[in-house]
């Protein structure tokens, strides 16, 4: 792999990491394009993964800070009987609510690994998989005005959903496994007709990607580092730029677009990049 193919890659995934048009199936595709391995280097993947947990870091990290502070501070505050704030409640339950919403992609990652490595070498599927994000992007035309202006009038706090919503995306994001299905358009979504803000919706979806994505990635980055294999440095470190700097972009994107009430314009994309692929491929 050269570093202009480093490039093009640390794009695409930085791009659709966050952007609702699945990263996994461009990356299949691109990869395909652009003629290296679906399996083209382990650590490489993993890079680019790290690069964009680290932009959605970096995105929000006052809200980080603030998770921070009550993991640590809240537990000896209520041993001491003090009344805990309403914006560290909301925190506390944003916690409970990342966890509970990790535990559906954790069980599927497990007795699933094998299926799900398998799939990642069919750009066939990625593409027909792309379908199905868009049917779910363009689901949202089908939710009243009304109820969509309404919602457009923003939260100044933290997301807070209850544990059977947080479960219910969690759901959502395991499905979402699968390449050509949009994380962050599945989770989006789901949050959205489940009743949360769009703006929260958008939020929790960025935060529960983290421990999904640093959760595989690490032991992973352990596995190939353990193994004393060289690594072609300067090839990952541009693909790791190139992720970090363009999903910083694209989570910018998807928050604007998701205020504004126009985030079922990706299923469009969607459907007309599925159509080319299966007529590529």
């Amino acid at each position: 792999m050269d570093l202009l193919q480093a490039a093009a890659l640390g794009f695409v995934q930085g791009a659709t990491e966050f952007l609702p048009v699945s990263s996994s199936g461009h990356l299949v595709l691109t990869g395909a394009l652009l003629g290296v391995e679906p399996d083209f280097n382990l650590a490489f993947g993993v890079f680019l993964h790290l690069a964009t947990a680290l932009a959605v870091m970096v995105y929000f990290a006052k809200r980080f800070v603030g998770l921070a502070r009550v993991l640590f501070t809240n537990p000896v505050r209520c041993i001491g009987g003090r009344e805990i704030p309403d914006g560290d409640r909301r925190l506390g339950r944003l916690l409970v609510g990342i966890f509970i919403g990790t535990l559906p992609a954790v069980a599927v990652g497990l007795l699933f690994k094998a299926q799900i490595d398998e799939a990642f070498r069919s750009p066939t599927l990625a593409a027909g998989m792309l379908y199905v994000t868009a049917a779910i992007l363009l689901s949202l035309l089908l939710r009243k005005r009304g109820r969509v202006k309404a919602e457009t009038v923003e939260t100044t706090g933290p997301p807070a959903p209850p544990w059977w919503r947080a479960l219910l995306v969690g759901t959502a994001q395991a499905v979402a496994v699968l390449p050509g299905i949009s994380r962050s358009g599945a989770t989006i979504v789901a949050g959205i007709h489940l009743g949360e803000e769009q703006r929260n919706a958008a939020e929790f979806s960025f935060l529960l990607s983290l421990p999904a994505i640093l959760g595989a990635n690490i032991i992973e980055l352990g596995d190939v580092l353990s193994s004393g294999a060289w690594l072609p440095w300067p090839v990952y470190l541009v693909g790791g730029a190139t992720a970090f700097i363009t999903a910083l972009a694209a989570i910018w994107v998807v928050m604007r677009t998701v205020r504004s009430g126009r985030f079922w314009l990706f299923g469009i994309y969607c459907a007309v990049a599925a159509t080319v692929s299966l007529i590529v491929w």
